[in-house]
This record gives C-alpha cells, structure tokens and sequence, in this order.
C-alpha cells in the first residue's frame, strides 16, 4: 500500500506535471482552489458530447458520488443530434448524461472532453475524439470484461479437472496468463500516462490476483483479506466515482450466503465492517463517504444490528467541509441507533390526532403499545394498515394500545386515505413530514415501521412484518 507520505508526494508531482497546461489555459484561479477546499482540483475544460438519432428531446449531466447522482444541467436535442458543452468549473471525477434509460458514464478532468455516441447504445457506440482519461478508461473496461469473462471460465477446470491431465495444465497457464493480463496492462500504460485519474480508478477497480491451488471456499477467503490490497484510501478523488461503492458492495457480496439466516448474515457483516472502517478511519472524508454508504446500504435491508454495531464503535466524524451534504441523513441519524435499541426507554410525544386532540404518548395506560410510523402515498403501508386493523380486536384492545403516526404532509390526502380504506385505528400527525420531531427523535428512516413498547415505554421489539408481531 502507498502510504499517506508517498500519496502527498504523488499530489505534488501530478500538480506540477500540469502545471503549464493550467498556465497556458489562464486558469490559475483553480489552482488556489484546490489548496484551499475539501476535494479534488475544479476543472474549467469543455465537456463536448454529441449523440445521434436520439428520440428524446432532453438530456441531463449528472456528476457521480459514490452511488448518489447529482444533476448538473440539461440540454434540448435540436435536428436529431444534441451538442452537449458545459464550460462550468466542475470537479474532477466521474459523470454522466443520460436521458431515460439510457445514459453514457465519462470521466473529466482538466482536459477537454469531447465524445461522441449514437442513440440507443450511448456506452456501446461511444467514439472518443478528445480525452486521454477516457481512453485509458475504457480501454481497461474493455480488457477487463474479456478477462474476467476468461477466468470465470477457467477456474471451473483448475479447481475440480483431473490435476494429472495435459488438458490441466493447459487451463492451468491459460489461467495464470489471464490473470496476469491486468496488471501487465497497467504497469505497461504507467510508463508513458498522462490520465491520472483512470489510472486511480483502474488500480483501485482490479480484483487481487488468487494463488493457485485454492478452492473455490479458499478463494472467496483469500479476496475476503485481499480485496482492498489495491484501494488508496487516502484519494479523495476516488469519492467522486462509483468505483469505491461498487468494491465495496462487492466485498459484502462475499459474506452474503443465502442460506444463512437474517441473524447469521448481520454476524457476517458485522465482521466484514470490522475489517473494512478500520482502513478508513485515518481519512476523515473518506471516513465519512464510507460510513454513509455502509449505513444506508443496512437500512435498506433493515439489518439494524449491524447498524448498531457501527453506532457503537464508529462515531460519525467530525465535519471539515461543507459540501452538498454536509452532514448526510445517515450519519446524523447514527448517534440515535444507540438510544433506539430494545431495552431501552422510547422518547416520549405530544401529537394531535385527526381531530386535532392532543395525545401525550406517556398518557397510555394500557401494558403494551404499538406505534406505525406510515405514510397514505407508500403502498407498503396500505397493506400493513390493512393487516393491523385485522389484527388489532377487541380483545387485543383491552392490552394493546396502537397509534398510527402519518408522516403525511397533505391533510386532506391523508383524510381521503383514511376514510377510503375505513381505517379505525387512532391516527396521529403534525404534518411535517420526515422533519417531525418524533420521527426524528425514533430515528425512522423508512416506511412502515413498527415500534412495540411497554406502558414505561421501554422498547421491547420491532417486528419487520404482521406476523412477527403475531
């Protein structure tokens, strides 16, 4: 691994390698931004794309973030062909332009960017007619996709074929060769690069190279170690690309094993988490970009106990830049998870219900409470409300006491809702939305959820599904 001497020194050769080209372009301006603000050198080159026989009318530039996407601009098709040029300073990294479902991923730099494409295929026809990064890029993806296609089919025959067989050893070389493609392919590219980005992208992209003789069980070990053995956590412009979101997704891949139970996967991620914020921890943006990813990646599959893991032993970092997020939802929701956990005592609310009463959650004098944090638009809670309202009979009256919270905004379409799906339920709403106070306070991040509590509101569960809280 380089270490963080070795990359400043790296930065310091690849700003006075261009140092002239900024020069000559009057941009020195860019210059002062890049000592003084959080990421990468701001770029004032032309980003010129034309694209053919597009149906479409519009077209959108988007710069890439991990796996969030940010719109930039937009530009109309004019006589079958739109001639996309954006001259705004922008920062180095990966971007987009799409329209639809069909979109086409560049890098750009301080370099002119000038591309052109046919529609529908934007990636598949793209010709470059400007820019070294891109092709150095997609020269890689090229390679890389014949290559990997390759060894997929040889590791078959060199781990269960007759190993006293010619055909064997054949496979066996096949294989070696292939795997060795990549990195030849790069140390041959390093000689004479101008693409510095591409080519921190690529290293950072290329899978380790597996020792011979593993199974298939050791193999997936030995990437589980290995895999980040080329990332340079300390590149921030790697921030500004997919690459690290999709090494990442595809590391925890190699925990994911569908025949484990929920409870087994968490134990697995927990694990593979442990391994990975380590190697970040020392880079607080980069800290940050990881932890934001690993955090809403859980929430999405709902594993609250690898969340809780990180809670506890990955505290949110320290903001040094002010950027499009500043602090993301997910970090600042991090510090809650703790104070969220079963056994431990829920805030208290005052909310009024759909007669504007007030309803002090502390007032329930019933032994156990269920709150439905919901909303009228999510078709997930339709069904649920459906089931509570099942569920929820006179007997269970007399123990349970359930408060349906609407994260609605609208009232008259959360009353429509209501009286349409003849909902009996106690329903509760301030109308305001994600930002209400008690949704923040319970740390809700999706819908439905559903929170089981006691009459001292301490949390005792939070069933996923009705028949978990059957």
């Amino acid at each position: 691994k380089r270490t963080f001497e070795n990359k400043k020194k790296r930065r310091r050769f690849s700003v006075m390698t261009n140092f002239k080209k900024i020069v000559k372009a009057n941009l020195l301006k860019s210059i002062l931004v890049f000592f003084v603000g959080c990421f990468a050198l701001p770029a004032f080159a032309i980003i010129d794309i034309s694209i053919k026989n597009s149906p479409n009318t519009t077209f959108y530039l988007q710069r890439i973030k991990g796996d969030r996407l940010f719109t930039l601009d937009s530009m109309q098709i004019v006589d079958g062909q739109i001639k996309f040029s954006w001259k705004a300073p922008y920062q180095a990294g990966m971007y987009r332009v799409y329209s639809g479902e069909n979109s086409l991923y560049f890098l750009a730099t301080e370099e002119d960017v000038i591309l052109e494409t046919k529609w529908p295929q934007l990636q598949g026809n793209l010709h470059i007619v400007q820019s070294k990064e891109n092709e150095q890029w997609f020269s890689y993806l090229s390679l890389k996709k014949q290559t990997y296609q390759h060894l997929d089919l040889l590791n078959p025959i060199i781990t269960w074929y007759d190993k006293d067989s010619d055909f064997y050893g054949i496979a066996l070389q096949e294989f070696q060769k292939q795997q060795a493609a990549i990195s030849l392919w790069i140390k041959d590219q390093k000689k004479d690069s101008t693409a510095y980005l591409a080519m921190q992208i690529i290293h950072s992209d290329i899978k380790p190279e597996l020792p011979m003789g593993l199974s298939l069980e050791e193999q997936k070990e030995f990437f589980k170690e290995h895999w980040f053995a080329h990332v340079d956590w300390y590149d921030n412009d790697l921030i500004n690309t997919n690459i690290l979101t999709e090494k990442i997704t595809e590391y925890l891949g190699l925990y994911a094993d569908r025949n484990r139970s929920k409870a087994e996967l968490q134990m697995a991620f927990k694990y593979a988490v442990d391994q990975l914020i380590p190697q970040v921890e020392n880079n607080d943006e980069m800290y940050a970009f990881v932890l934001d990813y690993l955090l809403r990646g859980f929430e999405r599959f709902n594993f609250e106990e690898v969340i809780l893991h990180i809670a506890l032993n990955y505290p949110p970092p320290q903001e040094k830049c002010e950027n499009e997020e500043r602090k993301s939802e997910a970090l600042a929701r991090l510090g809650k998870y703790e104070s969220m956990q079963i056994g431990h005592q829920a805030m208290d609310f005052v909310l009024p219900d759909l007669q504007e009463q007030e309803v002090r959650l502390s007032a329930n004098e019933k032994s156990k409470i269920l709150i439905v944090f919901w909303a009228s638009w999510c078709p997930h809670c339709k069904v649920l409300m459906q089931e509570i309202e099942a569920w929820y009979t006179p007997e269970k009256q007399e123990i349970w006491q359930v408060y349906a919270l609407s994260i609605d905004e609208d009232k008259q379409a959360l009353e429509a809702f209501v009286q349409a799906e003849n909902i009996q339920i106690p329903i509760l709403c301030d109308y305001a939305g994600w930002n209400s106070p008690a949704v923040m306070d319970y740390n809700i991040y999706a819908t439905p959820t559903m929170i089981v509590l006691d009459k001292d509101l301490i949390i005792l569960d939070k069933p996923m599904k009705i028949s978990e809280l059957k």
